[in-house]
């Protein structure tokens, strides 16, 4: 059966993203409304007029000027074409092809901008996260790990960070497999730069990077830390490799939690390999109810194995 034409377009959508004070629970309303047979308008005037009919339903929403409206459309109109002239490609929630393992996520993107091969994501993945400057423990093991995870024939999925994040991609890359990034900022910009490269080969190699800003957007706070909601919305499981009682992995693992995703931890076999504040966050979090402890690889097998039941 040939999937129906999504009411709005990812254009239409841009556009709406691009007015002042239009969150995605106001598009969210839009959408609904446009649901119910009306067609979104091709002129300026039509989306002024469109928005005061949504409120009617939604009284939250903002109503925009024709001038502002004219402007989000120009706006919309150059992240498209930068888009386009940069080999990045655009789509919405609505159409076929997005992430299936995000789909029912309530606070899912409603666009994601990708460069390289969609078709990764139909892998079964793992997100693999952690600390940006790694024990040589976790460099050794870290990487034994993500090895094993590549070979099991899971796509991993991490931040493309310097320390845990480079291992994972890596270990992906050096068995054949493909691996996602998931970028904090928009794909007109490498961050951090001494990924350059990284980034380039895991294009070259049927991966993706992947990203909810539009082109030209630059990663901020808040966007690192959104992004981590869509590294464990596009995994089965979640694997902390290193890190300690603070840091921008707590926040993946509380995504992971709320999404109710597998969550494993690495975990050293002896005190004395690592320091104990390295792995005091792995630590902690092995003694909450349901997360995997990590140190064998027959551990590291039987959690792989019941990501695929």
């Amino acid at each position: 059966m040939t999937k129906q034409k999504p009411v709005i377009s990812v254009a239409q959508l841009l556009l709406l993203e691009n007015l002042a004070g239009i969150g995605p629970a106001a598009i969210n309303a839009i959408i609904a409304y446009l649901d119910r047979g009306v067609t979104f308008p091709a002129t300026d005037d039509g989306v002024v007029k469109l928005l005061k009919e949504v409120k009617k339903y939604y009284p939250r929403l903002k109503l925009a000027t024709l001038d502002a409206v004219a402007k989000a459309r120009k706006k919309s109109e150059q992240f498209m074409q930068r888009s386009e002239a940069n080999g990045v490609k655009i789509i919405s929630y609505l159409e076929e092809g997005y992430p299936s393992m995000m789909i029912f996520l309530p606070d899912k993107p409603l666009l994601l901008h990708f460069k390289g091969n969609l078709a990764a994501l139909e892998n079964p993945a793992v997100a693999v996260v952690g600390t940006r400057e790694p024990s040589a423990y976790t460099k050794m093991e870290g990487r034994r790990f993500s090895e094993s995870v590549a070979e099991a024939g899971f796509a991993i999925v991490s931040g493309l960070a310097l320390g845990c994040d480079t291992i994972a991609h890596e270990a992906a890359l050096e068995h054949g497999k493909p691996t996602i990034a998931v970028m904090a900022g928009g794909l007109h910009a490498i961050y951090p730069n001494e990924n350059v490269a990284l980034a380039n080969r895991i294009v070259e190699a049927g991966g993706l990077l992947i990203s909810e800003c539009s082109f030209g957007t630059n990663p901020s706070r808040s966007s690192f830390k959104l992004r981590k909601r869509i590294q464990t919305g596009l995994s089965r499981g979640v694997v902390v490799l290193e890190t300690g009682l603070t840091g921008g992995t707590r926040h993946t693992v509380d995504y992971a939690l709320k999404q109710k995703k597998s969550l494993a931890c690495l975990c050293p076999t002896q005190a004395n390999e690592t320091s104990e504040t390295a792995f005091a966050g792995n630590k902690a979090l092995i003694q909450q109810k349901g997360v995997s402890r990590l140190d064998s690889q027959a551990a590291v097998e039987n959690f792989l194995s019941s990501l695929l039941g």
